[in-house]
Formats: structure tokens, sequence, C-alpha cells
């Protein structure tokens, strides 16, 4: 059934009015995209898939990032589908259409990894990265492992 598969959502709203509203001490209901249109209730609404056209379980605690230097956004997540360790790192040019540009797959693991981040001299928290950054992911709940990743400048 359609309605019950896990999807990946995006949502959007106006950020003054998100500011606004928090100041009043008040919330601000994002609108989900639904049908390539920003009509539907971030919080009970069903949405378009934006990851739709891959196979895989893809576990939608991510992370995403701006790359301002290719024009890129970055998505991060994870899955232990069949087993595999892996982290997907997602490229969009406008945050809706996502291309799959690298599999990490922790080879030195057999339990699962969780919770990906991005982690860069670039920005003080993250919101963008430069041509250099780190990916860090939790091995189990114990450890802290991570890799480094290199942007070509020519490559957009």
């Amino acid at each position: 059934n359609d309605e019950n598969k896990r999807r990946a959502s995006t949502a959007r709203a106006n950020m003054k009015d998100v500011i606004d509203a928090a100041r009043k001490g008040k919330s601000f209901e994002w609108k989900k995209l639904k049908n390539g249109k920003f009509t539907e209730p971030g919080l009970t609404a069903l949405s378009d898939d934006m990851l739709s056209n891959y196979n895989f379980d893809i576990n939608m605690h991510c992370k995403a990032t701006y790359a301002p230097s290719i024009g890129k956004y970055l998505l991060l997540t994870w899955s232990s589908y069949n087993g595999n360790p892996d982290l997907y790192l997602f490229a969009s040019s406008n945050a809706i259409n996502w291309e799959l540009v690298e599999t990490i797959r922790d080879y030195n693991t057999k339990n699962r990894i969780m919770y990906p981040f991005f982690g860069s001299l670039y920005s003080d928290d993250g919101h963008e990265v430069g041509n250099e950054f780190n990916i860090y992911w939790g091995k189990g709940h114990t450890e802290l492992w991570g890799a480094s990743v290199v942007i070509e400048p020519n490559k957009k």
C-alpha cells in the first residue's frame, strides 16, 4: 500500500514567517511537496517521494548541507540494506530532484552505521561546506568514524 510506504519528503516555509511565529512563542506550519507544489500540511500529509528512484531502504535520519563551489545541495543518509553498512551521498541543484553521487561502504564494521553528519571548517554550523569536508558516522552506539571528501571544482 503506497500510503504505508516510507518516503523521503521535503517541506518549505517562509523563514521570516517561521522566525516571527517563534518570537511570539507560536509554531508555523510548513508545507510538503505534493504533485510538484508545496500545498500539503508538513506534519500530517503524504508527500511526493524525493528518492523514489532508488531501490534500497534509506534511513531518513539524514543531514543536508550546501556546497557553493558546485551550486548543489548535498544529502547524507544511510542504510543497512541486505546487511551492508552503507552511507549515501546525494546531490541536487534544487533540493527536490536528487541523484546518488557516492556510496560509502564501511568495511571495518559488522555493526550498523548511523547518524552521519557533515563537518567542515567552511561554516561553523555545517550548513555549507567547502571543496574539502568530512563525513562522520556512528558505529553502533560506541564509536565515531569518518571520511574525507574533496570536490573537484570542474565537476558541477
